[in-house]
């Protein structure tokens, strides 16, 4: 009898341990897809062999990458995707590997013997989905973010089959890229439109408000989410982007936002991300940031940058950033004493310089600037002060890459204060 329990007790332990072994492999198992994404923050030139190369290495190599071209997002899609098709043939992959699919849903009117408009529906089809299922790399073209989700996905947001597709290449280890308009839809939510200054005096919309004169809030909508748990935006440094990106993240939230300079890339796989190309990228973390709910005007404070360029790594798990080993630190040798106020913060490359030149490669222990938008010939104005700091591992480094100077900082703090400006001009001389 004590044999026969001790049998059945031996019997449910070998089961229970055997059930046991084989469900945490099945938990464990990550629904992480195993591709990779290129997110560029635009006007991606021919010459960028770093973009390119890294695109078509991520593919398999030229012998194997076959890249399927979504114009989608460009009112002239069948230009729009010749030109980055014929980029790519300059790189030396087939031409025969590589194909611009009709989808999109404007028109191009230097085509006169295609009409695109009759592409409208082509993100459902069955026998575009099937073909595009056989290719290991997408790029989608810039334009217009909004209209690569009406090509793709239908109006209650269900995806179309060739997004479905589009999403089992990257699950499967394929690799997408998207340049401008193409990186905007890389996240869920997604930037349609608005400036920096509308978000940050006017605040959030859900409602496409291109076009709508005065209404410059940063617009937010659906995105297809390839990249989890972030906000991008494009052309950011040029276009001073900083503000509407800041926002959105307070608005959705979310804690990391990716600002993309243009011709130069955000490449995410593992949950790593890695830079490359011409210019930077910053990545704004606010998960220690506090907003301000009593102000009208958007105020926030402590919120943390990291200025990254060629070479640079963010680890989306630990949110640490990672220098370029090439570039040694400024600290302690900073080149530049003292600073003076900024008054056109949201500028062409206006913040990258504010970080670099003002403030990590300096002595000065934070670095102002502000903007305002004057409008209707008002004497006030409303307007944001940007503050900023150094704090807790705050450090910047400098190196030469391939023989350009190239910046870099990490852990720098951010206030942001809403301001009135106002414009006292003295009597103006009118010679007889």
């Amino acid at each position: 009898m004590y044999r026969n329990k001790n049998v059945k007790f031996l019997t449910l332990v070998l089961i229970f341990t055997m059930l046991f072994s084989v469900i945490p492999a099945y938990a464990q198992e990550s629904d992480e897809p195993k591709g990779s994404l290129v997110l560029i923050g635009g006007a991606l030139e021919t010459d960028n062999a770093s973009i390119y190369n890294k695109f078509v290495e991520l593919g398999g190599g030229i012998g194997k990458i076959k890249i399927a071209i979504i114009p989608a997002a460009s009112s002239t899609p069948n230009s729009s995707g010749d030109s980055i098709a014929k980029d790519f043939i300059s790189y030396g992959v087939p031409a025969e590997s590589i194909k611009v699919f009709p989808l999109a849903v404007a028109d191009d009117e230097d085509t006169e013997n295609v009409d695109e408009l009759t592409w409208a529906k082509n993100g459902f089809s069955e026998e575009i989905a099937k073909e595009i299922s056989t290719y290991n790399a997408v790029f989608f073209t810039g334009g217009d973010q909004l209209l690569i989700i009406k090509a793709l996905v239908d109006e209650k947001g269900i995806d179309g089959t060739v997004l479905t597709e589009i999403r089992n290449i990257y699950k499967n280890g394929g690799v997408l890229a998207g340049t401008s308009a193409g990186t905007a839809i890389m996240t869920d939510p997604m930037i349609g439109s608005g400036t920096s200054i509308g978000a940050l005096t006017q605040g959030v919309t859900y409602k496409d408000n291109w076009g709508v004169v005065g209404d410059n809030r940063v617009f937010l909508t659906k995105g297809l989410g390839f990249m989890p748990n972030a906000i991008s935006d494009q052309h950011f440094l040029k276009r001073g982007r900083i503000g509407r990106l800041i926002v959105a993240l307070f608005d959705q939230k979310i804690n990391i936002g990716y600002g993309i300079d243009e011709n130069t890339a955000l490449v995410y796989k593992n949950k790593e991300v890695e830079v490359i190309g011409a210019s930077g990228v910053i990545v704004v973390d606010i998960s220690k940031a506090a907003k301000d709910p009593k102000n009208k005007n958007f105020s926030a404070a402590g919120i943390k940058l990291h200025y990254l360029e060629s070479g640079d790594m963010f680890n989306t798990v630990t949110t640490q950033a990672t220098v370029n080993k090439d570039k040694p630190t400024t600290s302690g040798i900073e080149y530049y004493t003292g600073n003076s106020l900024t008054t056109n913060i949201l500028g062409i490359d206006t913040i990258k310089k504010v970080i670099a030149d003002d403030l990590i490669d300096n002595t000065a222990k934070q670095a102002v600037g502000i903007s305002f938008d004057m409008e209707n010939g008002s004497s006030i104005a409303n307007g944001t002060k940007f503050i900023f700091r150094k704090g807790e591992g705050t450090e910047g480094f400098w190196g030469k890459l391939n023989g350009i100077g190239s910046y870099s900082a990490v852990n720098v703090y951010l206030d942001i204060v809403p301001i009135k400006v106002r414009i006292i001009s003295e009597r103006v001389y009118r010679p007889r």
